[in-house]
Formats: C-alpha cells, sequence, structure tokens
C-alpha cells in the first residue's frame, strides 16, 4: 500500500550539520505501521583529498570484533568470524593496505568489501564510535557514530574508470565507504 508495495507511509527527515572541524549527518524516519527502512549513503571518503591519493595508507579501526565472511562471488556465509589473529582485524590502528592483497578468502581479489556487526559492548540505544579513520598526507580523522548493530565497509574494489568531480577519474581503492 506504500511506495514500491512496502507498508505504511514514512516520513523522512535527514539533516546535515556543518560542524567547526567536519560534518554530520542525521536520519530520522516515522512510519505510520510497521514497515522496513534502511536510510544510507555510499559516500566514498579519501582523506588525504582529491587526487592526491588512493586510501592504502589511511589508518583505519573499526570497533568490531566479528566480521561476516562471504565466499567468491560475495555471498555471505551462514556465520560470523571473529577477527583477532586475520587480516579483517582492525580493532587497532591499521594501514588499509596492509592486508588487503592477502590470499585470506573474504578479501581476496574483492579488497575490504563485508559487515562488521558489532558486539554487546554497545547499547542500541546510543551512538557509538564504530570507525576512526586518518589520512596518512593529511593528518585529518573521521569518526563515525551509530546506533546500527554493524557496519559495511567498501574499500572501491569495483571502481574502475569513474568519472567525478573536477574530471578526475577514479579507480580501486581511491576511496572508502561505510555504511551502517
Amino acid at each position: 500500500d506504500g511506495d514500491q508495495g512496502f507498508p505504511g507511509n514514512l516520513d523522512i527527515e535527514i539533516t546535515y550539520h556543518l560542524l567547526e572541524n567536519g560534518f554530520e549527518i542525521i536520519y530520522s524516519a516515522i512510519s505510520d505501521t510497521d514497515t522496513i527502512c534502511n536510510l544510507s549513503t555510499r559516500n566514498f571518503f579519501n582523506l588525504n583529498g582529491e587526487g592526491k591519493s588512493n586510501i592504502l595508507n589511511h589508518k583505519l579501526k573499526i570497533n568490531a570484533d566479528y566480521y561476516l565472511p562471504i565466499n567468491e562471488t560475495l555471498l555471505p556465509k551462514e556465520y560470523i568470524a571473529s577477527v583477532k589473529n586475520t587480516p579483517m582485524d582492525f580493532t587497532n590502528f591499521k594501514r588499509i593496505g596492509k592486508d588487503i592483497y592477502s590470499d585470506f578468502e573474504t578479501i581476496k581479489n574483492n579488497g575490504f568489501t563485508c559487515y562488521y556487526p558489532t558486539d554487546s559492548r554497545y547499547s542500541s540505544s546510543d551512538l557509538n564510535e564504530i570507525i576512526e579513520l586518518q589520512g596518512d598526507i593529511s593528518g585529518i580523522t573521521m569518526k563515525i557514530y551509530t546506533d546500527y548493530p554493524g557496519v559495511f565497509v567498501y574499500t572501491a574494489s569495483y571502481v574502475n574508470n569513474l568519472a567525478g568531480k573536477n574530471n578526475h577519474v577514479y579507480n580501486k581503492y581511491d576511496g572508502v565507504a561505510f555504511i551502517p
């Protein structure tokens, strides 16, 4: 009865705040009945600036002890796995490119294209820091907070000759996206 056959009417509000040293995006949605809603954007970040470098030397920290393994066709497996002692471990700062060329099944030929569920240490009603990213040249730091139960990380592994701002051409690993 609603948009695309989903139940109910959905009022959506997205607010963008420019802060002194960054920006904030706040999503809010209210429906008049139970329905499905997953608001997201796929912004790609390169904290060194347009065309200055790829993101392989950016340092990344993900506050999650688990990840959802995928197979060679990018389909998720039926279990979650610990990041401990694997290339998937970003619980402490690590260069994105350190293990990106590993033969580890989840990243082999795909870069980081996977979901990191948060664990029970986080409250589902509060905003929790899930991502911290640092540009290696610029020194710019970005943090992402969410009340979602995890984050999808995509290192632009399938981007090839994509025209962007100021006619810059983007390729593999030129940016990273985080989707709570």
